[in-house]
């Protein structure tokens, strides 16, 4: 039988090593000693609530042409809710025109450091009388403020 030579018993000796150093590893991550590291974690903000005001005329009884002129969004509206950093959300309002004449619903304003960067319909945009129940989604941009919890108050305009 021949011996093996000093190349092959140093490559058996490494084979060997690497064997054992694999295996430790699959026990140390096994046990829970040692961890493979996570994927990043998504970076997100939460917006606790909202607040949406119109600023509106009354109608000749006294009432807000779209009725009450603050609404407060909570947990019944879904809030609150995590938003990748730099995303956007839809704040969805719901008008009603009590009054006997058409009005224009102009802009809409979010507080710092949130923006409104659309809406649909866009604005401006004219609500008939007596239309009930149209839709508008207001898209609100987040700021760029990771693990932020933070308040949304949005302003409506149907005055200029």
């Amino acid at each position: 039988m021949k011996r093996a030579t000093r190349r092959q018993r140093f490559l058996g000796w490494t084979i060997a090593a690497v064997a054992a150093l694999v295996v430790v590893l699959l026990v140390l991550v096994g046990l829970g000693i040692l961890s493979v590291a996570p994927d990043p974690p998504a970076k997100t903000l939460t917006v606790v609530g909202a607040e949406r005001w119109i600023d509106q005329g009354t109608t000749a009884s006294g009432r807000g042409w779209f009725g009450p002129s603050y609404y407060n969004y909570t947990v019944p509206d879904g809030f609150p809710i995590v938003v990748p950093v730099g995303g956007t959300f839809a704040l969805v309002v719901t008008f009603s025109n009590f009054d006997n004449q058409t009005h224009t619903l102009y802009s809409a304003v979010a507080n710092t450091p949130f923006s409104v960067s659309g809406s649909r319909p866009a604005l401006p945009s004219v609500i008939p009388p007596r239309q009930d129940e149209p839709v508008y989604e207001f898209l609100i941009t987040v700021p760029n403020e990771p693990g932020a919890r933070l308040w949304l108050n949005v302003t409506l305009d149907a005055l200029s």
